[in-house]
Parts: C-alpha cells; sequence; structure tokens
C-alpha cells in the first residue's frame, strides 16, 4: 500500500526487496518542494530496519504517515524481537520537512506480551492525523482462545512523547474465540483518533466464519479506548463462510461511515457499508 500526506508533498510506498537480506523489505519516500514538480522527478528515499533480519518483510502491509508528512509509520509482521513471527511497528518522526526520514532513527515497538507467531502489523497500521494515535493488530494472538485475535494502541499526548516510551492498550473482543482473527484485515482509525475499528473474519456470530467487525469510539482523547465497550458490526444477511472483514476495513475521516468486504458473499463477494 501507499500513503500521501494531505497536502500531498509526501509519498511512500513499501516494496519487498532484499537489499538487507531476502524479503528483509523497505520503504520508499518520495518528498517534492510543491504540487508543480511531478514526484517522477523526484529521487525516493529508502528506509530499513536497523536490526533487520532475513524474511522480516518491513512494510508488506503498508505504510500510514500523520497529515502532515512528519510521522511515518509501517510494521514487520514476521520479526522475531518478541519470539518467531511476532511482528513489530517501526514509527520514523522528523521535526519538519527539511529533516530527511533518513536522519532520523525509527523507534521499534512490540506488544510487551508478544509471543511467537502473533504477527503483530499483519493487515498494516493506523496513524491518526496528529501522529499522537497509532494502531496495530495481532490476528493470531491468543488472549481469548488460539488465533483469537488483538488490537494495540499506542498514544501519546504530544508529538515530542516518543511512542517507544508508551505502554500500548490492549484491545479484544470480549466475546472473542479460538481462530476468529481479530484484526486479521489490519485496523482503521478515524482522523480524529476517536475511533477506531478492526475485524474477526472468522467470528461465528452469524454462522461459521460469518465475521464480524468491531467498532471502539471514545468521547474524547483524554478517555481510554480500553475503558469503553466495543459494538459489533454484522451483515444482517450474513451466513456460514461469508468471512466479512477478511480483505479490508476502512473507516471515513469523520468516523461516520465504514466499509468493509464480505469476501464469500456469493461467488463475486460484496462490499458493506455501515454509516450513521
Amino acid at each position: 500500500g501507499v500513503a500521501l500526506s494531505s497536502d500531498g508533498l509526501v509519498l511512500a510506498a513499501s516494496p519487498l526487496d532484499d537489499q538487507r537480506g531476502t524479503d528483509t523489505g523497505s520503504v520508499l519516500v518520495w518528498q517534492r518542494a510543491d504540487r508543480s514538480t511531478s514526484f517522477s522527478s523526484v529521487t525516493p528515499l529508502r528506509l530499513f530496519d536497523p536490526d533487520a533480519g532475513g524474511y522480516d518483510k518491513l512494510g508488506e502491509e503498508g505504510v500510514a504517515i500523520s497529515s502532515n508528512g512528519l510521522v511515518l509509520a509501517t510494521s514487520t509482521a514476521q520479526d522475531d524481537d518478541m519470539g518467531i513471527s511476532s511482528g513489530s511497528v517501526l514509527v520514523w518522526q522528523r521535526p519538519d520537512l527539511s529533516t530527511s526520514f533518513g536522519s532520523v532513527s525509527p523507534a521499534k515497538l512490540v506488544d510487551p506480551d508478544g509471543a511467537v507467531s502473533d504477527n503483530l502489523g499483519t493487515g498494516g497500521v493506523a496513524l491518526s492525523s496528529d501522529g499522537l494515535v497509532l494502531a496495530a493488530a495481532a490476528f493470531n494472538d491468543d488472549d481469548m482462545g488460539p488465533a483469537s485475535g488483538s488490537v494495540l494502541v499506542w498514544e501519546r499526548t504530544d508529538i515530542s512523547t516518543d511512542f517507544s516510551t508508551v505502554v500500548p492498550v490492549k484491545l479484544l473482543d470480549p466475546r472473542g474465540e479460538e481462530n476468529d482473527y481479530l484484526g486479521y484485515a489490519g485496523v482503521s482509525l478515524s482522523s480524529d483518533g476517536l475511533i477506531l475499528a478492526a475485524s474477526s473474519y472468522q467470528d461465528d456470530d452469524m454462522g461459521s466464519s460469518s465475521g464480524s467487525v468491531l467498532v471502539w469510539k471514545r468521547a474524547d482523547l483524554n478517555t481510554s479506548f480500553s475503558s469503553v465497550s466495543a459494538v459489533k458490526l454484522t451483515d444482517p444477511n450474513g451466513s456460514a463462510s461469508q468471512s466479512l472483514g477478511k480483505g479490508c476495513i476502512t473507516l471515513s475521516s469523520d468516523g461516520r461511515m465504514l466499509l468493509t468486504n464480505s469476501y464469500g458473499d456469493t461467488e463475486a463477494g460484496a462490499v458493506v457499508v455501515f454509516s450513521t
């Protein structure tokens, strides 16, 4: 996937390359001075995980960038810091647009309770527009049963606080079960960081593997996502093996519209939209 700053001057993408070892991955960043400059005339900057290992697959799940282009985040779902394929998230932050991302060291974020094959960062990461709230999922986490899944949220009070100093909040489906795969398709945040959504495509509420979407909504940034109850959304016409939410989960910037897919809905599949 690709990400673009709100002014359209900073573009990031993540090729799966081998420059630091087989399938280590990287992130490419193009930055132009103004909109009249074509991105094709800009030489991209390539970012790596300083601790890269073979098959970490940095950026395979896409990248996220703050609206001002100063904070960039991506994941390495196959990283081994907390056990083989436990996963991690990398965040680059610079003070201004004149500072290259290449001159700053990324902060590496892990689940403090991470374990083998949690795959933190599968499906990508989400950033609020101001870069203060970051979320990622570990669909193979076992807190509610093997591969029940979880969502981790890092939140800081200001831009000067390093994400690596923040203890993440872990969100679960209160009714989660084995192989629900919460967060398999990643997570989505509203631009203000008040609404968060993730799917459990193997949830069984409407039949085996019918799927569901969980939405956490808080009143303000002083309220922790962990203190609010998730709303579970299902397809009213859902049935077994539809796998609602398997491929994508997307919130509009104001959080009033949510789009996902119903992978097994007829042979062609379907797009499902929830709105308020």
